[in-house]
């Protein structure tokens, strides 16, 4: 949400806030204060302020670390956090769902429409550099919502998905619990009840000895506009916000306050002032009841040529501000906030199971090619018939990408699964893997070897196993390369990259498709009752956008396995590799397109797992042959020979070629000018 002009407005009035710090200890200490924190504006802000690159797809793990220093340095402030994020959106919101998911696919449009220059400056860069790539530009990453619940919930913090927008729960929450409200959004201000204040997440410092904050009450703000605190919420409405569109209002509200004698400057920042003289006069200090609405319409709407301002959306409005107004009729306030809040559950979840609806997240991909969701539309029918059980299943309305809009595609639950046994051999099987085939790997690796067997399947399936279409064995290495890199980071993975990786189209789309599937096998292990990617870091390391591309980019190119992981890397996790291959492409084999001939050690180690304890492999050679035929990936460079095919030795370094340069530290987009902008106001 959002209320035009508001947040100009407090910013212009500087004494509306009060300055509160908190000094941090060597330790946790016991909560003396409570932060109620809206989880979504939560993880955006994050997602912007740690300089994350998104532009590959995520890096997770940097995000996710960031929240997690932050978190400790408030708990040795000794400030307790609960985190609450949306659930499924309102009916009544749909339509601004939609609207931002317009504004998502412009983004990514404009994007891709700029990858060439934006490919110029990766090349120029290191790790560590800012892309000079516009915030207005700025996508989440489609994990990013539930990393930051795992990240948190590692961190011991309650966090709760609420059965619908989040911030009117807590504004709730921090009134009971006497705390304070903690988010990015300006309709924070107009809650009446709103605990200890409203915390900006702009305006949080955190640093190792001591955290400051501002904290906006609403009484302050009734005060400067001589307003009942009760008030606050209708006139939230009337400034326009994602029920009521202040294009209709403003024209008419300027007129009457103009006519008598009021100034009104046609500056957004004075546009606040404005609503409040308006309400001031009509309404006065009278006792405010059901019928004050109806008093300030009955003004406003003589105003307006037309049908005028609805009577419904102005009450649905100040409902959601305040259940318990005392401008409403005591029926149409909600009987329960909390019902079907769910502790640990995605959003989707909720949007699943209370309005039968799936929006696939928007994200960079080809937007020529068919969207990157389509291929995990397999697992989701299974999620949707194990979180709807019923005799009478429902169809399930998902929104997801065709070209450049948003298409609605009503998809039927599956109920054709034959899968026996219990959750967990339902989960492997549905992920087309025997789960015998995972007993001889450490299981913190399912997750990873699961998540690229499914890909390959779907990938087929979803093609009709059209050859042209089929995931290459060099894709396979790539992508299972960069988990493997990824999951490894945290203790005796490759050394950190230095450059940064440039942006195939091909890349990003097959790396959208992986992401696809990773989010919907997470939606089915909560559906199933199965723990998968909620094991300890694993979700939030299970992809990392800039290895990724890198390895992807190395494995197109024809490099080896052992080039790619690095000498550094010991033979035991060369031999892990492989055994994470073999299961990867066990039974699969025709689902795969043979395009190098790699050398494949000829038996499974069983004894390297996490940590290894195989020998060091003796070759180190650049051993990748191209393949001219479809022979099977696990065949030998001599076996090829033997049956005639002739195998080409690949370079694995190949020579730059003549590209245009930029600038360092150039904003390569400086010549351009955006419409769109970011969803929460900034504060």
């Amino acid at each position: 949400m959002g209320i035009y002009g508001l947040a100009a407005f407090v910013h212009e009035h500087s004494t509306l806030g009060d300055q509160k710090t908190w000094t941090v200890g060597d330790a946790a200490k016991p909560p003396a204060e409570h932060f109620i924190i809206d989880g979504n504006a939560f993880t955006y802000h994050y997602a912007m302020q740690s300089r994350a690159d998104w532009i590959h797809g995520g890096q997770y793990s940097v995000v996710a670390k960031a929240i997690q220093d932050d978190v400790l340095v408030l708990q040795r402030a000794g400030i307790q956090l609960t985190v609450l994020f949306d659930g499924a959106v309102p009916h009544d919101k749909q339509r601004t769902r939609l609207k931002r998911y317009a504004t998502y696919l412009e983004r990514a449009s404009m994007t891709l429409s700029h990858l060439d220059h934006i490919n110029s400056a990766l090349r120029q860069s290191k790790m560590g550099d800012d892309l000079p790539i516009p915030s207005d530009f700025f996508l989440l990453p489609p994990l990013m919502l539930d990393v930051c619940v795992q990240a948190l919930q590692e961190m011991k913090v309650e966090t709760i998905v609420c059965a619908d927008e989040a911030d009117g729960q807590v504004a709730t929450m921090a009134e009971l619990r006497n705390g304070y409200m903690v988010s990015k959004d300006s309709d924070m201000h107009v809650y009446p009840r709103a605990g200890k204040g409203y915390v900006p997440l702009g305006s949080l410092n955190i640093r190792n000895d001591m955290v400051s904050a501002t904290a906006y009450h609403p009484k302050a703000l009734a005060s400067l506009l001589d307003l009942k605190i009760d008030l606050l919420p209708l006139f939230g409405t009337l400034l326009g916000n994602d029920y009521l569109d202040t294009k209709l209002v403003r024209d008419p509200i300027t007129e009457w306050c103009s006519s008598r004698g009021l100034q009104c400057k046609s500056k957004t920042v004075y546009w606040p002032k404005i609503v409040g003289e308006f309400l001031r006069k009509i309404v006065g200090h009278q006792e405010l009841d059901s019928n004050t609405i109806n008093v300030v319409l009955k003004e406003l709407n003589g105003m307006i040529k037309g049908n005028g301002v609805d009577h419904n959306v102005v009450i649905e409005s100040v409902r959601r501000y305040d259940a318990e107004s005392v401008l409403l009729e005591k029926d149409s306030t909600s009987a329960d906030d909390n019902k079907g809040n769910m502790k640990h559950a995605s959003r989707a979840i909720t949007d699943i199971t209370l309005t039968h609806t799936f929006w696939a997240p928007i994200f960079l991909e080809d937007l020529q090619q068919p969207s990157s969701w389509l291929v995990s539309r397999r697992l989701r029918q299974h999620v949707y018939t194990a979180l709807l059980k019923s005799d009478t299943l429902p169809i399930i309305r998902e929104y997801i990408r065709e070209k450049r809009h948003l298409s609605e595609d009503m998809v039927e639950c599956d109920v054709t699964c034959n899968s026996s046994g219990d959750g967990f051999t339902q989960f492997t099987q549905l992920h087309h893997t025997d789960p015998t085939l995972l007993a001889e790997l450490d299981r913190y690796w399912w997750p990873l070897v699961l998540c690229l067997r499914c890909l390959i399947y779907d990938l087929a399936y979803h093609h009709g196993n059209n050859n042209s279409n089929r995931i290459k064995d060099h894709e396979v290495i790539g992508l299972l390369a960069g988990g493997f890199a990824s999951l490894l980071h945290k203790t005796d993975g490759p050394s950190a990259l230095t450059k940064l990786p440039t942006i195939k189209r091909g890349a990003l789309h097959l790396t959208a498709q992986f992401q696809s599937i990773v989010f919907c096998s997470h939606l089915l292990g909560q559906a199933l009752g199965v723990r998968h990617l909620e094991q300890e870091g694993m979700l939030i390391n299970m992809y990392d956008g800039i290895r990724m591309h890198h390895y992807l980019q190395l494995a197109r190119r024809g490099a080896s396995v052992e080039r790619m992981l690095g000498s550094k890397l010991g033979g035991d996790k060369h031999q892990l590799f492989w055994n994470l291959y073999r299961a990867v492409i066990a039974k699969m084999e025709q689902n795969v397109e043979t395009i190098f001939d790699y050398k494949i050690p000829p038996t499974w180690s069983k004894e390297a797992t996490v940590k290894g304890t195989a020998p060091s492999s003796s070759s180190t050679k650049k051993n990748v042959k191209k393949r001219s035929g479809n022979n099977s990936p696990h065949a030998t460079s001599t076996g090829a020979r033997g049956g005639g095919v002739k195998a080409k030795r690949v370079a694995t370094d190949r020579p730059t070629s003549s590209r245009p340069t930029t600038t360092k530290g150039a904003n390569i987009f400086d010549v351009l000018a955006f419409g769109c902008s970011f969803d929460d106001d900034d504060e």
